[in-house]
């Protein structure tokens, strides 16, 4: 099974809505926009995700219609506001009235509280809305998951198709290679043979062999291991570069740079693979 890292999931519950946005990532990232009021509860929501999610850069936004403020004000504070006011009117002779405007701009007059009581509401409903968008987003993942695992597979068998067209012409190398050592007549039969095993290049077509199967049954198991799959490739490649290196031939090493194509076009898929 594969499990895209890529998606997109909402969800809304009362008066609180749900973005999630997630691309692909080494490793678990959150980027969370929400309310000022609901920040201590941050970690909370980026250990949800982490939960539901276990990998990838995600994005997450959430809304909500709801002010739970409480507006509050210190008259006794204001009082003496106002009376400091009057004192310094008369001394200095000033006209004028002093009224509220004069007041409410002055420290601690009022004072905008958070309802502890609506803002646990909202905390409840947006707990809710964050794990249902994380399930609809997760049911993308498994639906660009299942185009990414239907693209491994052809490709897969394409290299396969490729790495036995390879393997039947290696023979014909290895007979082309003996008859031109053959006519060099001042060379030792242990440097002949060195230049034959030079040449061979069967363990890297087993190892190749054994990757590509390996993938396969990664494929057929019910957790996605994206990193996995990615190492295989990357040994792949490598492999196959030392076959090109090895067998010194020109019809071969095109298959073999055709096999690095499909890899490489693979790994870009699997970069995305949770």
């Amino acid at each position: 099974m594969i499990l895209s890292m890529t998606g997109y999931g909402e969800a809304i519950k009362g008066s609180v809505r749900c973005e999630l946005r997630s691309l692909n990532h080494r490793f678990f990232r959150a980027s969370i926009s929400l309310p000022p009021f609901l920040s201590k509860y941050e970690n909370k929501i980026e250990s949800l995700l982490r939960d539901k999610l276990l990998r990838g850069m995600v994005y997450c936004n959430i809304i909500t219609t709801v002010t739970p403020n409480v507006i509050k004000y210190d008259s006794e504070l204001a009082k003496r506001y106002r009376d400091a006011l009057k004192v310094l009117k008369e001394s200095l002779n000033l006209a004028g009235r002093i009224s509220i405007d004069h007041l409410y701009g002055f420290s601690g007059v009022l004072k905008i509280d958070i309802d502890e009581s609506e803002a646990f509401d909202v905390w409840k409903e947006t707990q809710i809305v964050v794990g249902k968008a994380s399930e609809n987003l997760m049911l993308m993942r498994k639906k660009e998951g299942k185009r990414i695992e239907k693209v491994t597979r052809e490709r897969v068998k394409n290299i396969s198709s490729m790495l036995r067209e390879v393997k039947l012409r290696i023979p014909e190398r290895i007979d082309k290679e003996r008859k031109r050592v053959e006519k060099i007549s001042f060379i030792e039969e242990y440097d002949s043979l060195y230049l034959l095993e030079r040449i061979n290049v069967g363990e890297e077509i087993s190892r190749l062999e054994f990757h590509l199967s390996s993938i396969n049954e990664i494929l057929r198991e019910n957790t996605s291991q994206g990193k996995r799959l990615s190492f295989l490739l990357q040994e792949l490649l490598r492999e196959a570069n030392t076959v090109t290196n090895k067998i010194q031939d020109a019809p071969i090493s095109r298959i073999i740079v055709d096999i690095k194509t499909e890899v490489e076009s693979l790994r870009e898929e699997i970069e995305n693979v949770l």
